[in-house]
């Protein structure tokens, strides 16, 4: 078998393609699920297995892609039942189902590869671009083919490459899935005729043609399916668990998914007596576990067989528990398996396996997630309808396009693919996939603007469409000429005016005006209008009265600056309603809807900034800024960073700011209302962060006011240069990566600190691949220290800055890494004990430590500066606490790092919910309390406990006046456990809780 084994491989590295960054062999990407692409060495690539390589640890390279799971799975419709499969399942396609009936009794086996709609087995070679060939190759050619009857051939299979370069953000780490098929469903793909596969992953198609046509072969909808919840949630072939997917695939659908490929454990299939349907696959390959997270990997499940049988744990006995498989098909060619396919068992699917005797897993994981299916939309289903475009530019990713179209004041507005799914700033490329300026001759359907647009209602509208150059850098984004042609017709529609034209940091719009007498062109007679600042490329999502919502994502606003210090304008016509409820978005899935609430304005004229409407000469109090210093959106871990509110018309006590910090949904840092207009805090934890503001004009004032933003902290990676800076009392650092662009002037605000003596303010800059960083100062107010002009060039490293001084420190300074409590849930009951413990950094033995609380705005020491960096202590007094560390290189130093967290005490009467918890290894509890609203997902890390034998962790839920919580479970990677779609329902008292047992002890 390894004999055999050895020649597959031989003939699998001997199709290795050149990737255009190295020489020689293939270095195979790979890479993992919440991280950037690495890419394998050149020796790793080529192994060789010997001869007593045990079978359990075959394992095959191939290029794998880049699939960010946070970004994939994000509001996807889900089948979790059979019933649901049916219910779900696109009509039209029903026609074709294997099945004239949903199935009741469902066959033993299937296999789609067999089918005439079925491709070719391909090879996507040195690309990232398994997403691509797995959505696009494999299950969208089947798909469409079949929905349209006809047999798949290479002239009608089609172009992953056309997918892949559209979502890959010009760099070769792969993509999401989830953006794959946003592609096939607004833009649809090409086939491989028009566009043949390659190594290029750059290049988009630049003929009008190829464009238009890929429109005619577009998904209607795609739906996750779930096969079950636990540790164990496969017990054997005929486990009801596995009917979705079954089911799915006896109705003849492929299905994709993610895993984690390097990962795989394989063994044969053998010969044995008691199991006769091995004899038509012995010596195939099967995957009987994942053990890790290297390799994250787009597949197709095309089939399954119940009776095949894999000798799992070894002790050549057929037991239930180790038969059936899915066969799957993967894109690294014919040398990869079975012929280009794979089995995988039923087991495999399981986080902890169901067969007996099996010694205990190292890093097992399943094998499957995500898992999608799709619907074909009707061939030729757009309007033909279709906007032709042709643009020059060398950096197509800081461009935009934007459809609208306007009927009795009602503004539907959408953005033109491929534009809303290439958006990285750091990849500038022409159309053509190179760094000059090319031509781009482009189409998009107006259909997708109007549903139902055809040749006779074209005319009600009136069409705009906006070209935008979102960057001023002096690269040229020129439009040739634009038109509108009805296929139908023949007719060719122009604008009011003419290209070309050029933008750089700018917009322009051009305008067709309808021909009916209910366009879009009337002045509103009741209007509410709106000056806006807030997103860079606002939508408005509006609702008159009690009338219908826009459709999402709304109405792009108009650029305007008739109002000093707001950047868009948008105006509602009422009509004979009295109000509109309003929301905001960027177009790209964020929102500002005053925390669901939205906002209702009355008619009248109002300027709107961070969740505040002001109608136009007010003098009430408002809150007008709040800021984050410093003000690029990522810090590093480390770093402290000033929050600050600013507000006008209020008296002469000044106005009172809280602050609260968030991070994966739960609180992480409080500040409680006080005169402050800022606190500063140090980030010591790498994550996403959201920070809140609520501002009030008084003490004794009952409306509060809020705003929010986000912002990254980064592990600081190898190649930064960090630089602790006196000066300017307010500094500004202005910088160029390598021969990159310059900031934007003045630059970024630094970091005020106190982590270096005699230097107050830092800031950290990533220098990516550049070898050098240039840099000047500035005080945000025209005065410049940029060394006569010439500069300041400074390599990776840590320095202190004075006086034109560049000076190498070392980087050895003294900090916290991090501030832990246990429990970390941030919430107790009264009575118990909280440990506190704190780790630094570069940290002398002469390290001396302070613990406190602060509650109600008095602070209390539990332990004053002393050697030890942990403490514990009892809180038996209800309320909300911040914990406070302080710490000192050594007692008689003035310097002083801090870091807090806070915590709920809850009554020993309240009303509460506590949970002991066994299942997932790292839980997260996802609850709503009475009618209340759900936390943010994944919810709240639960705490780990061994108070209750046999239970890992704990979780105690305040449920206020209400009679209950509504919860569900889940463990921060997308797999969840909510009694499939129904949650579990828990009454005040105490439980215990086990696959989806719950036992009230107290």
């Amino acid at each position: 078998m390894v004999k055999k084994f050895k020649r597959m491989c031989a003939s699998l590295f001997s199709c290795t393609m050149l990737l255009s960054c190295f020489s020689g062999l293939t270095v195979f990407a790979e890479e993992n699920q919440t991280s950037a692409l690495t890419q394998l060495t050149e020796s790793e690539a080529n192994y060789s297995i010997s001869d007593n390589v045990p079978e359990s640890e075959i394992s095959f390279y191939g290029a794998a892609g880049d699939l960010t799971t946070e970004e994939y799975g994000k509001d996807i419709e889900k089948i979790n039942s059979v019933s649901e499969y049916y219910e779900k399942a696109d009509i039209a396609q029903k026609g074709v189902l294997r099945f004239s009936a949903p199935v009741t009794v469902l066959p033993s086996a299937a296999d789609n590869s067999g089918s005439v709609y079925f491709p070719e087995i391909g090879n996507q070679g040195s690309t990232g671009s398994c997403n691509s060939w797995a959505q696009t190759y494999y299950q969208f050619t089947y798909t469409m083919n079949k929905s349209m009857k006809r047999a798949t051939t290479p002239e009608n299979t089609f172009s992953p490459k056309f997918t892949y370069n559209l979502v890959n953000n010009g760099v070769d780490k792969g993509s999401t899935a989830d953006r794959t098929f946003n592609v096939l469903k607004t833009q649809g793909a090409a086939t491989m005729e028009q566009v043949p596969n390659d190594s290029d992953y750059l290049s988009w198609s630049a003929n009008a043609d190829v464009w238009a046509s890929s429109g005619n072969y577009r998904i209607k909808d795609y739906q996750n399916l779930y096969y079950g919840f636990g540790s164990t949630t496969i017990t054997g072939p005929k486990d009801p668990d596995l009917d979705v997917i079954k089911t799915a695939v006896s109705n003849g659908d492929l299905l994709t998914y993610t895993t984690f490929v390097y990962s795989w454990k394989y063994k044969y299939i053998e010969e044995n007596a008691a199991v006769p349907e091995n004899n038509n696959h012995i010596g195939e390959y099967i995957a009987v576990e994942r053990a890790g997270n290297s390799g994250s990997h787009r597949m197709t499940i095309v089939g399954y067989n119940d009776d095949l049988w894999v000798d799992i744990n070894g002790d050549g006995v057929v037991q239930e528990q180790e038969k059936g498989a899915f066969k799957v098909a993967n894109s690294w060619g014919k040398g990869y398996g079975n012929n280009g396919f794979a089995w995988v068992s039923y087991d495999a699917l399981n986080l902890v396996s169901s067969v007996p005797n099996m010694p205990a897993a190292v890093n097992r994981n399943n094998i499957f997630f995500d898992i999608t299916r799709i619907d074909a939309a009707p061939y030729d289903s757009d309007s033909d309808i279709i906007l032709q475009y042709t643009l020059n530019s060398k950096a197509r990713n800081q461009t935009k396009i934007y459809v609208e179209a306007e009927k009795n004041g009602k503004k539907i507005t959408e953005t033109v693919t491929p534009y809303d799914e290439f958006y990285s700033e750091a990849y500038a490329y022409s159309y053509d996939g190179t760094t000059s300026e090319n031509d781009g001759t482009m189409c998009f359907d107006l259909g997708r603007v109007i549903e139902g647009l055809n040749s006779e209602n074209f005319k009600d509208y009136t069409w705009r469409i906006r070209f935008v150059d979102e960057k001023a850098d002096g690269i040229k984004f020129t439009v040739k000429d634009a038109e509108i042609a009805d296929k139908n017709t023949g007719e060719v529609f122009l604008f009011e005016e003419s290209g070309p034209f050029i933008l750089d940091g700018n917009s322009k719009t051009l305008s067709l005006y309808s021909d009916g007498d209910n366009g879009g062109n009337n002045a509103a007679e009741n209007p509410v209008t709106i000056y806006y600042k807030g997103y860079k490329t606002p939508y408005i999502h509006y609702q008159i009265g009690t009338g219908a919502w826009t459709d999402v994502p709304g109405c792009l606003m108009t650029v305007s600056d008739e109002m000093s210090g707001y950047t868009h304008k948008y105006t509602v016509d009422l009509g004979s309603s009295e109000y509109a409820n309003i929301c905001f978005n960027d177009g790209n899935g964020n929102w500002d809807s005053k925390n669901g609430l939205n906002y209702r304005v009355m008619s009248g004229t109002y300027t709107y900034k961070n969740g505040i409407f002001t109608p136009v000469q007010s003098n009430e109090f408002r809150l007008t800024g709040f800021e984050m210093t410093p003000d690029n959106g990522k810090v590093y871990v480390g770093d402290s960073i000033t929050l600050k509110t600013a507000a006008e018309n209020f008296g002469a006590e000044g106005y009172l700011s809280e602050f609260v910090l968030y991070k994966n949904g739960k609180q992480y840092a409080f500040y409680p209302y006080s005169f402050a207009a800022q606190a500063v805090m140090q980030m010591n934890e790498a994550g996403t962060y959201t920070a809140v503001a609520h501002v009030k004009a008084s003490s004794d004032s009952e409306e509060i006011t809020s705003q929010e933003l986000t912002f990254t902290v980064l592990e600081p990676s190898e190649n930064t240069v960090t630089v602790y800076y006196k000066g300017y009392s307010t500094p500004y650092i202005h910088y160029q990566v390598g021969t990159g662009n310059w900031t934007d002037v003045p630059g970024f605000a630094m970091t005020q600190t106190a982590e270096m003596n005699g230097y107050t303010h830092k800031y950290t800059v990533d220098l990516g691949n550049a070898d050098y960083v240039n840099i000047c100062f500035n005080d945000g107010k025209g005065n410049w220290d940029s060394n006569n002009g010439q500069n300041y060039r400074v390599t990776a490293g840590t320095y202190t800055y004075v006086n034109g001084k560049f000076t190498p420190s070392g980087g050895n300074v003294f900090g916290i890494v991090s501030f832990d409590t246990v429990p970390a849930n941030g919430q107790i009951a009264a009575g118990d004990t909280v440990g506190m413990k704190v780790t630094l950094k570069n940290a002398p033995s002469a390290a001396v430590c302070q613990f406190a609380y602060k509650k109600d705005g008095k602070e209390q020491i539990i332990r004053d500066y002393e050697p030890s960096l942990q403490v514990s202590e009892q809180f038996t007094d209800p309320g909300t606490y911040t914990l406070i560390v302080r710490v000192k290189e050594d007692p008689d130093s003035d310097k002083i790092a801090y870091a807090e967290k806070s915590i709920t005490v809850l009554p020993e009467n309240s009303k509460s919910v506590t949970v002991y918890y066994k299942g997932f290894s790292t839980p997260y509890i996802h609850y709503q309390t009475g009618t209340g609203n759900w936390t943010g997902v994944p919810g709240i890390s639960m705490a780990s406990t061994s108070e209750i034998d046999g239970y890992t962790h704990k979780y105690t839920i305040d449920i206020g006046s209400s009679d209950y919580a509504n919860v569900c479970f889940n463990d921060g990677n997308g797999n969840w456990d909510s009694r499939y779609g129904q949650n579990y329902r828990f009454e005040t008292g105490v439980y215990t809780y086990q696959n989806g047992k719950i036992n009230k002890i107290a």
